[in-house]
């Protein structure tokens, strides 16, 4: 299930003073990480800069809202939590914006932020406004598109672009899933936004130390969780040994791209604890599940890339790169 449950027409207004976070924040400093935020509206309330609207979801610990910048009058979504349940709060956005402003990694399809305020209690973090949804409601809603393996193609070719923009800025998202990306727009043919760098974690400490370098030497670095992070259907095998690496998120992005071509999971819980605990078994399973019914209208070639992508072994799975390429040359 989606973290934000849906909720219609509830309007309510954030009245706490929010005090602006200030561009010189020490958060992330000990990961080795540089949160610098640059706002673009200084102020110590977010209420003199937007006006908050309505409720867009809720969850156990945070709420967003619709929120409308006074100034250009353009509309953002507005994430609000309570910092003392949300304590990993400044890692996300110190993560999130590590993404987003890395000059090597430039993409609309990663969630971009905006403006972060922060009162004792609460932390309220602005960003785009997605208003198509997510692709869980996208996959539940119209089930017979989710069986296009054209359709499939293009919207696993955003979610890896997504992917590859984390692992270039030299941090695996490690929590993909259908409820976290998000349609930009209504329309049919929208781009795929990731949200949501709460499990994030970084495999490369340092920043390009140049204009040419680039974390692809750490790309197959296995690094080890300090605790579980992600969601039971879609975390790969190495993550629940309590390792991770940057192709960690190609196994996720795998199993949604499996879903999306046949409107099932590949593995039931019981079917992952038997074959995790032998990996070798986990090819021939995929294959033979991909000779049953519901997989006549997918390509031998579009099979293969799906169980390159659920290998179980992380070393010889493609990166988020060599999937790219091969999406790519299925889709020309």
């Amino acid at each position: 299930m989606s973290v934000f449950r849906r909720i219609p027409g509830t309007i309510r207004k954030t009245t706490s003073s929010a005090m602006h976070l200030n561009s010189k924040s020490n958060a992330g400093a000990s990961m080795g990480l540089n949160f610098s935020f640059t706002p673009s509206h200084e102020s110590p309330s977010i209420e003199n800069d937007y006006v908050v609207g309505d409720l867009i979801g809720q969850g156990s610990f945070a709420s967003v809202w619709k929120a409308t910048c006074r100034n250009s009058g353009e509309d953002f979504a507005m994430k609000s939590l309570l910092k003392h349940e949300n304590t990993q709060w400044r890692k996300e956005v110190a993560l999130c914006k590590r993404v987003q402003d890395d000059p090597h990694t430039k993409t609309s399809k990663v969630m971009q932020i905006r403006d972060v305020y922060e009162s004792r209690e609460e932390a309220f973090i602005v960003s785009d406004l997605c208003l198509g949804g997510d692709l869980l409601d996208w996959m539940i809603d119209d089930p017979e598109e989710s069986v296009d393996e054209m359709r499939s193609l293009r919207m696993a070719r955003n979610m890896l672009m997504a992917a590859e923009s984390c692992h270039r800025a030299g941090l695996a998202h490690l929590d993909i899933k259908p409820e976290n990306f998000c349609f930009r727009t209504k329309d049919s043919d929208s781009e795929l936004v990731l949200v949501d760098f709460g499990s994030a974690e970084p495999f490369a400490r340092a920043p390009y130390a140049t204009t040419t370098g680039s974390y692809e030497k750490h790309l197959d670095d296995e690094v080890d969780l300090k605790r579980l992070v992600g969601t039971a259907k879609y975390i790969s095998p190495e993550c629940w040994d309590g390792r991770f690496s940057s192709r960690s998120d190609v196994w996720s992005i795998g199993v949604i791209l499996y879903a999306l071509l046949s409107n099932q999971l590949p593995f039931s819980i019981q079917e992952e604890n038997e074959l995790f605990k032998e990996p070798e078994s986990v090819k021939p399973f995929l294959r033979n599940q991909m000779s049953q019914k519901g997989w006549e209208h997918v390509s031998d070639p579009v099979k293969s890339l799906v169980r390159n992508m659920l290998n179980p072994e992380s070393a010889e799975r493609a990166s988020t790169t060599e999937c790219l390429d091969m999406v790519n040359d299925l889709m020309n």
